[in-house]
């Protein structure tokens, strides 16, 4: 493949210098912010392209490294130019190939591949992206060839339909980005509490390590402990009661997952009163504008 980058942020930039290092061929990039093309080139040891048209010319697979709300544009821009037996790509997780309109009028062939890992720079991240999981999904013509790229850079894959996006993006930002956000109530939770900022990160930050690591390594079913798992009402019931508006709404949410988890975990146990109960508050919850 002779790989051409329409846009060079941090995708960008990682999954160019991922593919040199594994002995891809790359065109090049070409990005709205022509310093950032030059810097992404320079670190793949690849060509900095001032015309785009010139980059898909010079390219037989395009990968466009963009904000999802930009790939329909920059497609929209690309889609006249002469793409007759290309491979087109977008990164994103939660569009599919369909963000590519009137594709088969062109000639190319397009696919969603997204690496199931949270960038975070420019210049480190690549050196991690062995240990990412693939979503392939897209045209049925080329996707053997598309698989096989994936797998001889030597990750894992699994090719997606269309209709599932979403809901797949839907749990990576769950296991992902939602989990920032109940680390950050926890936190919360202590400086009402009145520990400062040091004893908040010795207390929450052990304590997330110890359990994620349990989780990864027995499950999560069966990782899980606590007071709802062991159908502790009185304490389930004191947690609720010095919450109020989204947080006690979240607690109450959670709690309710919480109980399904447990009956998969211990099949002789009896939740039903702690479901009847969670369920009640949360239809009475009135939520205010608290946050």
């Amino acid at each position: 493949m002779r790989i051409g980058f329409i846009g060079a942020g941090k995708v960008g930039f990682t999954l160019g210098k991922y593919f040199s290092e594994n002995n891809v061929r790359l065109v090049g990039y070409w990005s709205r912010d022509p310093k950032s093309a030059e810097t992404a080139a320079k670190f793949t040891n690849s060509m900095c392209y001032s015309d785009v048209e010139d980059l898909v010319r010079h390219s037989d697979t395009l990968f466009l490294t963009v904000p999802d709300n930009a790939i329909g544009e920059i497609w929209d821009g690309i889609k006249n130019f002469p793409l007759k037996d290309k491979i087109v790509c977008h990164t994103s997780g939660a569009l599919s190939s369909g963000i590519f309109s009137d594709i088969d009028r062109t000639g190319a062939f397009g696919y969603s591949i997204h690496p199931i890992f949270a960038i975070y720079s420019k210049f480190d991240s690549y050196k991690e992206l062995n240990k990412a999981f693939f979503t392939i999904e897209g045209s049925k013509d080329r996707l053997d060839e598309v698989c096989s790229f994936i797998s001889m850079l030597g990750n894992s894959y699994a090719v997606i339909e269309k209709e599932k996006k979403a809901l797949y993006h839907a749990a990576a930002v769950t296991a992902s980005n939602h989990v920032n956000a109940l680390l950050y109530t926890a936190k919360k939770y202590l400086r009402k509490c009145g520990f400062n900022d040091e004893q908040t990160e010795k207390i929450i930050v052990p304590l997330f390590i110890n359990n994620a690591r349990s989780a990864a390594e027995y499950g999560s079913i069966n990782a899980l402990t606590g007071p709802v798992e062991r159908r502790d009402m009185s304490t389930v019931k004191s947690h609720i009661d010095c919450l109020n508006g989204y947080d006690r709404l979240l607690y109450e949410l959670l709690a309710l997952r919480l109980c399904e988890m447990g009956e998969l975990k211990n099949e002789n146990a009896d939740y039903k009163y702690m479901k009847k109960y969670l369920k009640r508050e949360i239809r009475n919850e009135t939520v205010c504008s608290d946050i």
